[in-house]
């Protein structure tokens, strides 16, 4: 007679972990997948994961890229190694610092970029000032590097003004 009971309590016991053991296994397909969830399950998902977020940041008028060169540009503004690190003893912009949201600076560069068919540039009106909004203009990454006397950059805003 005890052994009968023994037996039963035994395989409810059974059942139980083996409804336990199907429960965890659910909760554990429901967590929320975090950046490295794919690292160690699926190593090829997440290195095709990593390629697709490189080309995105290389294509033009992508939200990828936009957000990148406008995450560079705040960079600088907030100093250290760089362009304005350093120069007269200054540390970054005196003003004009994070003024304006990164998601609306993201936008605005990604619509220009899409209107002009090109890819642009943040260029400052006034480089003693910041990456705010209103002292930002965005023109084509070959006419903003190094053109000390902005001769084909003027022209270029003259001819595309709104």
């Amino acid at each position: 007679m005890s052994e009968d009971k023994l037996l039963k309590s035994l395989t409810s016991l059974y059942e139980d972990l083996l409804w336990m053991d199907s429960e965890l296994e659910s909760e554990q397909n429901q967590l929320v997948k975090g950046p490295n969830y794919y690292k160690d399950r699926d190593p090829a998902k997440y290195k095709k994961m990593l390629a697709k977020l490189r080309r995105d940041r290389t294509t033009k008028g992508n939200k990828e890229e936009a957000a990148q060169k406008i995450q560079q540009a705040r960079r600088r503004e907030r100093g250290g190694r760089g362009t304005t690190a350093g120069q007269h003893g200054r540390h970054g912009h005196k003003s004009g610092h994070d003024k304006s949201s990164t998601a609306s600076a993201v936008k605005k560069l990604q619509n220009q970029e899409k209107k002009h068919g090109q890819r642009l540039s943040l260029d400052r009106q006034n480089n003693d000032k910041g990456y705010e909004s209103s002292n930002v203009r965005y023109v084509p990454d070959k006419l903003n590097r190094g053109d000390e006397n902005n001769k084909k950059k003027k022209e270029w805003y003259k001819k595309h003004k709104k």
